[in-house]
């Protein structure tokens, strides 16, 4: 209700009540009264955090469908329960990022278990995950890619390598490969026809799009051990993997921007 304004103007006509000074918010209507309007706001708020800062966009309506809730009906329920984890005076602002993560997953876990979905709760973790980490791969900066003659100069088993800060290592419940698959997930016919054999993946921007590249356990462990300090050809060894093996897996992780030489180890060596 902006001072000023021909709707200011007509306020107390109309019954309209708000605050006097900034943000000059709507408080009650004749078809709006105040406690319906604190309603709203909780749900607005609950929205902000679970939809908007939790980038659910992709997954919202395929993780509802099993629930049979409406979109206003799981967000009142999600404030509800985040009041009860967080107290009455938790606020958007005051999480970060990673707390609203893991609020998400502790949610729907807490959800699909109370309504006997936990059979779908491996699938619906999976979709909630792959998206979360398209989003922050999608919104990051990759590296500067290395040419060949860059990478033929290298001794790459004794330069220090580490995954590159826009590349996202995730272990699934499911082959992340039939999830990408599967289009507009329906998350009872994909846990029916699916099973849950685990699996490994790297998720990373490259050339204007988002590479989704499913990665056998020991190559996992290989990308998410290079910390920048430790030799790859030591790590390499630890994971019993040949050394012209690892060599050629560095060349192409770092052709790929999936890793990147530190020039100063992170402890200042």
């Amino acid at each position: 209700m902006l001072p000023g304004t021909a709707l200011a103007a007509k306020a107390d006509a109309c019954l309209l009540r708000y605050l006097k000074k900034p943000p000059y918010t709507l408080q009650s209507s004749p078809g709006f009264p105040t406690r319906a309007m604190g309603e709203a706001a909780e749900v607005a708020m609950a929205c902000d955090i679970f939809y908007s800062r939790g980038k659910a966009v992709a997954w919202f309506n395929p993780l509802l469908a099993p629930l049979k809730l409406s979109p206003s009906s799981f967000l009142r329920q999600f404030r509800r329960w985040l009041k009860g984890e967080k107290g009455e005076n938790v606020t958007e602002s005051g999480l970060s990022d990673q707390d609203i993560r893991q609020l998400q997953r502790d949610f729907i876990i807490h959800l699909y278990t109370g309504n006997k979905l936990a059979r779908l709760l491996p699938a619906a973790l999976d979709l909630v995950d792959y998206h979360w980490h398209y989003a922050a791969a999608l919104l990051s900066v990759p590296p500067k890619l290395p040419s060949r003659r860059d990478l033929e100069r290298l001794n790459l088993l004794d330069e220090p390598f580490a995954l590159a800060p826009s590349a996202m290592l995730a272990r699934f419940s499911y082959e992340i490969s039939d999830l990408l698959h599967a289009g507009e997930i329906d998350l009872r016919q994909f846990a029916g026809h699916f099973r849950a054999t685990g699996s490994y993946a790297v998720i990373y921007p490259r050339r204007n799009e988002i590479i989704s590249e499913s990665l056998d356990e020991t190559h996992f462990n290989f990308l998410g051990s290079l910390d920048g300090v430790s030799s790859p050809r030591q790590i390499a060894a630890t994971l019993n993997i040949p050394p012209e093996d690892a060599r050629s897996l560095l060349e192409l992780f770092a052709s790929e921007g999936i890793i990147q030489r530190c020039q100063i180890p992170p402890n200042g060596g």
